[in-house]
């Protein structure tokens, strides 16, 4: 179309160009020379132009061919969208799972960093447990070879015929020589913390080894003195190692049979504004940790040990309580200890506070001392007594030590006591003999039908079972006070015993009421109503309810110093309540007795003799009340009174007696039988 162009432009050209002279030939001439280059620029052009248009059906061809080849991939891909949608959404699936399954992982992986860390820690702490425990076994270790040598030595000196059978418990060198080797070793422990069954455990060595050889070594003041500090060091160092650094407060209990211990340790971020009263059986501590905690500047922490040694002082001895005057030093108290283990400042805020709790019974004419053990000997510096009864004693003291509560009782004074266990002894026996008398009457003597023996017979024998049980106990108590079951026993037979006593004299004075109401029909009323299986029911029925209420309720309330009912808590009443009320319904039963008995005889004849026998069943009766009863109301006054108390002891040792004095001697038929057997036997 170009080159169509450019021929019609030719055509043109030539039709006006014609020349008409020279000079148009040559202006033609020079024309064409001119128009030579524009033509074949033209040509050029066009030939540009047919290239371009060349170009331009080649790139339709081109890219009719590429969109169909796009189009046919679209359509494939197309054809492929869901195919690949669900691959993608397959894979989707998969890959939640697995950012699931990666969850999981991170989890247990975390799960299991922890308790890798827990078992790290754990291991830790094996490896220090294994470290005491290589050393605590070293320790054993040589405490076994040490044994074993001296009791091979021991061998070969029996063997070689040194060392006679005989006195081989008395050769207490090697022994001795054991302990100090123990204590030794432990001393050579230096680790600083041990866990609390090691530190039991050598606690139980070392006070079993030490009060089985020691208490022999008593005729050693020096010696004792030496080996009571030891122990008292290595039992304070054991338990120093129970501290353990804390944040806020924390707390170790140890109780053991020979002694018992309380850690309480404190830190710079405690809440607690004043720590709980640290408590052992017989004793307590009251103090002032968090002021001795904040007076720790920089760490601002403190920790306490309080010890009770219920065995010490049979090492630190009260004998080693020296004063001017001449008395008799008994240990009221067991032997405690308190110190500030890993405390660098130990300045006491306030005075500590130890309760006491008496171990023996308080003699009211004792002088109680609250003292401290200074190594050699003990001494009241720094310590007094703030308030006292009979059961407890509080000590304040200004510094921290080793305590104990001593009671001085004048040489004088323990005279006299021993002069009243011998008049007690002798009195015992006298009544004893004749409460037997007594019972043998009652039992084998032939009385009158309407004279009931029941009541009588088993108040001798309750009596006489009191009275020679309470003898042998008296005797053989330092045999006995050292097993306390035992001694909590006898006491409750004690308690039923005397118990027993009085309720069958409430039956009789009942007996002797019903009599003086139906003096005529008494025989009948005692077969039908009173006989003698139910009198013994109900004697000793209400003895042993009572008694056994009581071991119900306070258990812990038998077993004194005497082996009898403790005064404590106000459980004696448990024996005076029982008494002070049938005395009481005694003596009504008796003054109703005696307004019937008066209006009775003004109504009959005087000289009947059922009355009369009535008369003079009152008049021993209400005498007998009197005996037995009497004396136990003197009971009450006799504190601080030695007048009375001899008097007690005489109308109570006595009963027996007076019993066969009024029922047995002075009944003329009973002396007439006693005259029969006389004369028979001689």
């Amino acid at each position: 179309m170009g080159a169509e162009r450019y021929v019609s432009r030719k055509g043109r050209h030539q039709t006006h160009a014609v020349p008409t002279s020279e000079d148009d030939c040559h202006t033609s001439r020079s024309q064409r020379q001119t128009k030579r280059p524009k033509r074949f620029l033209g040509a050029l052009l066009g030939a540009a132009a047919a290239v371009g248009t060349l170009f331009n059906i080649g790139v339709t061809s081109v890219n009719a061919v590429s969109l169909a080849t796009v189009r046919r991939h679209v359509n494939e891909i197309q054809e492929e969208i869901p195919q690949l949608r669900e691959q993608l959404t397959a894979q989707s699936k998969s890959l939640q799972t697995m950012g699931k399954s990666l969850k999981d992982t991170v989890v247990i992986l975390n799960t299991h960093s922890v308790e890798l860390k827990q078992t790290v820690n754990s291991l830790k702490q094996i490896f220090s447990v294994l470290q005491v425990d290589h050393a605590y076994s070293q320790l054993v270790t040589a405490l076994m070879s040490d044994m074993l040598r001296e009791v091979s030595s021991s061998v070969d000196s029996l063997a070689m015929g040194r060392i006679p059978p005989y006195l081989i418990p008395l050769s207490l060198n090697q022994s001795t020589g054991c302990l100090t080797n123990l204590l030794d070793q432990i001393d050579s422990i230096t680790v600083k913390e041990l866990p609390l069954n090691n530190v039991t455990n050598l606690l139980e060595l070392v006070f079993n080894t030490s009060m089985k050889i020691l208490p022999s070594l008593s005729a050693d003041p020096q010696k004792l003195v030496s080996d009571g500090n030891r122990v008292l060091k290595v039992s304070e160092n054991l338990v120093s190692m129970l501290v353990k650094p804390t944040d806020n407060c924390n707390n170790v209990n140890l109780t053991l049979d020979t002694v018992e211990a309380q850690v309480f340790m404190v830190g710079p971020h405690v809440t607690l504004v004043k720590i709980p009263q640290l408590d052992t059986t017989n004793a307590s501590l009251d103090i002032d940790l968090i002021g001795i905690a904040k007076n720790n500047p920089g760490i601002e922490s403190a920790a306490v040990a309080f010890m009770s040694y219920n065995t010490m002082e049979n090492l630190l001895k009260p004998d080693f309580f020296n004063t001017s005057n001449d008395t008799v030093k008994t240990m009221m108290s067991t032997v405690i200890s308190a110190t500030l283990p890993k405390t660098p400042v130990r300045n006491l805020i306030k005075p500590v506070n130890f309760t006491f709790k008496h171990i023996r019974e308080f003699v009211s004419e004792g002088n109680l001392s609250c003292v401290y053990w200074n190594m050699t000997e003990w001494t009241e510096y720094g310590c007094s007594v703030v308030q006292s009864n009979s059961s407890h004693t509080v000590c304040s003291c200004l510094h921290l030590s080793t305590f104990a509560l001593i009671m001085q009782i004048s040489s004088r004074t323990s005279q006299d006591d021993s002069r009243m266990e011998l008049v007690n002894l002798v009195f015992v026996i006298v009544g004893l003999v004749f409460t037997s008398l007594a019972l043998l009457t009652f039992a084998f003597c032939r009385w009158k039908p309407g004279v009931n023996n029941v009541a009588r017979i088993n108040l001798c024998i309750s009596l006489l079972s009191a009275h020679l049980l309470f003898l042998l106990t008296q005797r053989f108590l330092t045999l006995i006070k050292p097993h306390e079951e035992l001694c909590a026993v006898i006491s409750g037979a004690l308690h039923f015993l005397f118990l027993s006593c009085f309720v069958w004299m409430f039956i009789e004075a009942v007996l002797l009421f019903i009599c003086v109401k139906n003096l005529s029909q008494i025989s009948c009323k005692q077969r039908a109503v009173l006989s003698s299986r139910f009198l013994i029911v109900i004697g000793y029925s209400i003895a042993f309810v009572i008694v056994g209420v009581s071991v119900g309720l306070v258990p812990e309330g038998y077993g004194s110093e005497q082996c009898w009912i403790k005064q404590e808590n106000g459980f004696i009443w448990s024996f005076l309540g029982p008494v002070c009320f049938i005395l009481a319904i005694n003596t009504i039963l008796f003054i109703s007795i005696i307004i019937s008995m008066r209006s009775t005889i003004t109504k009959l004849n005087a000289k009947v003799s059922q009355i009369k026998q009535t008369k003079i069943m009152a008049f021993k009766t209400l005498a007998q009340f009197v005996i037995i009863g009497c004396p136990w109301i003197l009971g009450f006054f006799t504190d601080n009174n030695k007048m009375m108390e001899i008097l007690f002891l005489i109308l109570n040792s006595q009963q027996g007696t007076f019993i066969f004095l009024i029922h047995c001697v002075l009944s003329h038929e009973v002396r007439q039988q006693y005259v029969k057997w006389m004369k028979a036997v001689f």
